[in-house]
């Protein structure tokens, strides 16, 4: 029997070039970059800009158009886009859109480790059939740290949300708090379960491996209705209900205090982990 992992990544590797044409994807390329805008000016990607340095080198992983590496590579020093499937990149580059780019498994890449400085890893993470090997592969590859940008897992946000699961939830009817909590088992028509996130597991995966720092930013998604968005927007700051994303960083080195401010400006929870003090005095072998 194949194995779903498998399944998944051969959906995936071959679902833009199937769904499209060529001459369908170079106008859609065109279209696409034709509107990107300034780093600055995208809610997207502003939250990028207290670790973008003109001296680091990025890897954006799931980026199948290659907008994400084009954003950011005016303010560092090398961004390359990178996924499974590369029926866009490969074109992209064609037409003058990318200079390069690279087909890799999140979850088994092909890089030395520590060959980049960071790894950006937006709106791709809940698209991985066993999402905490890519982290450990991304954090392989990265000397500095790597950032996931995902919706969030609401029901470690939503107090309310998490009593009515405990209290309609039983041993006869498992599931019956599916009647109120809709997308708990979600599947995207590509084949992927949409693996939401949490600060508390992104928390617990860095002192697993003694990691140094995290960083978490919090941000909703860009509605298409203004009234919509402006409601969202006071609601998430009274805290009554939480935020649609969630950005993680996860760092294998101490940021310099720069950095550090310029997190705390734009509005991270950045906080240093605990070391485990029972292997300090033990070296590796």
């Amino acid at each position: 029997m194949q194995l779903q992992e498998k399944k998944s990544y051969d959906a995936h590797q071959h679902w833009l070039e199937k769904r499209f044409e060529k001459n369908q994807i170079i106008e859609q390329l065109k279209e696409i970059y034709a509107t990107i805008k300034k780093l600055d000016t995208n809610p997207v990607y502003a939250h990028l800009l207290p670790l973008l340095q003109k001296k680091d080198t990025w890897l954006t992983m799931g980026d199948s158009y290659g907008t994400d590496a084009t954003r950011i590579a005016p303010l560092c020093k090398e961004a390359l886009p990178a996924d499974i499937g590369v029926a866009f990149l490969e074109i992209a580059q064609k037409e003058g859109f990318i200079k390069a780019y690279s087909q890799q498994n999140a979850e088994k890449m092909t890089f030395e480790d520590n060959t980049f400085d960071f790894f950006l890893c937006r709106e791709t993470y809940h698209h991985f059939p066993r999402p905490y090997i890519a982290v450990y592969e991304m954090l392989r590859c990265a000397k500095k740290g790597i950032v996931i940008s995902e919706p969030l897992d609401p029901i470690f946000k939503m107090p309310f949300l998490l009593f009515l699961c405990n209290i309609l939830d039983t041993k006869k009817m498992p599931l019956r708090s599916r009647k109120f909590w809709k997308n708990r088992f979600s599947f995207e028509i590509v084949g992927n379960y949409v693996y939401k996130v949490s600060q508390r597991e992104f928390e617990k995966i860095a002192m697993g491996i003694g990691l140094p720092a995290v960083a978490f930013y919090y941000f909703n998604g860009v509605e298409k209705n203004n009234i919509k968005s402006v409601l969202r927007n006071i609601l998430t700051k009274l805290r009554i209900i939480p935020y649609q994303r969630l950005v993680a960083v996860l760092f294998k080195e101490l940021p310099d205090e720069k950095t550090k401010e310029n997190l705390r400006k734009k509005g991270y929870y950045y906080y240093e982990l605990p070391q485990n003090p029972y292997l300090n005095d033990v070296q590796a072998d």
